[in-house]
């Protein structure tokens, strides 16, 4: 079904329909919003919620952000241990 059919069905206008689905969407983290550009905002699309492409992109998408987040982790427990020696 079209948002315009819904939209007809519910007697709100398309534009409304269109701004509380993005709205729905910002709120649940699944579409951050971004910068301003212009006279709107840009926003961006969560790879945890949605993902655009091939399913390998996103496997290794999410490998790297991994082994990002545990090289930072184990970074910070380095300097916790130096920390605790001195």
């Amino acid at each position: 079904m079209t948002y315009e059919k819904v939209a007809n069905r519910q007697t709100f206008t398309e534009q409304y329909f269109t701004e509380q689905i993005a709205e729905n969407y910002i709120n649940l983290g699944s579409m951050p919003k971004g910068p301003k550009v212009g006279l709107s905002y840009a926003f961006r699309l969560n790879p945890h919620f949605g993902w655009k492409g091939k399913v390998k992109n996103l496997e290794d998408y999410r490998k790297k952000q991994e082994d990002k987040y545990f090289k930072e982790k184990r970074q910070e427990a380095l300097k916790l241990d130096k920390d605790i020696e001195n």
